[in-house]
């Protein structure tokens, strides 16, 4: 968990994600549906996406939505791969978590991903925010169009 407002950045050197047909990458974090018959009932906790080729510049997907549908953030598509089930978390339809395209926002190369914790959920019993109790739960990144030495 990274916490109310936390963040973790990830090397992927000296590989990288490249920008390929369709989704680059899947983000997966521990989102579900409290309603399965009904999509808008996803217990979500955002997080906003920047890549980066050196560590240094980095280019953000918009993530601006506080309610569902939460757009381009991270978070809120419940994960749908696993050993078990035999999904592949790079087979895009049915891997379920969040899908990125690199196209989106003008990259074509990047070696690292930050993410940034985004939500805005009240956990202690006063209504406020404890930062080590909420936040983006990174369960894993699945590149889908990679770069290997």
């Amino acid at each position: 968990s990274l916490g109310g407002g936390g963040s973790i950045t990830l090397s992927f050197a000296p590989n990288a994600i490249v920008d390929g047909a369709g989704v680059d990458f899947i983000v997966f974090e521990n989102a579900f549906l409290t309603n399965a018959s009904d999509p808008s009932t996803v217990f979500a906790e955002p997080g906003e996406v920047s890549v980066s080729d050196d560590g240094t510049t980095w280019t953000t997907f918009p993530c601006t939505a506080t309610t569902y549908p939460y757009g381009a953030c991270a978070g809120w598509h419940p994960v749908l791969s696993s050993p078990e089930n035999g999904i592949s978390p790079v087979d895009v339809a049915a891997a379920g978590g969040d899908a990125f395209d690199l196209k989106d926002i003008g990259v074509t190369h990047a070696r690292f991903i930050r993410i940034v914790d985004k939500t805005n959920e009240p956990c202690s019993e006063d209504g406020g925010a404890v930062a080590n109790k909420n936040g983006f739960d990174l369960d894993a990144i699945a590149i889908v169009n990679a770069e290997t030495p």
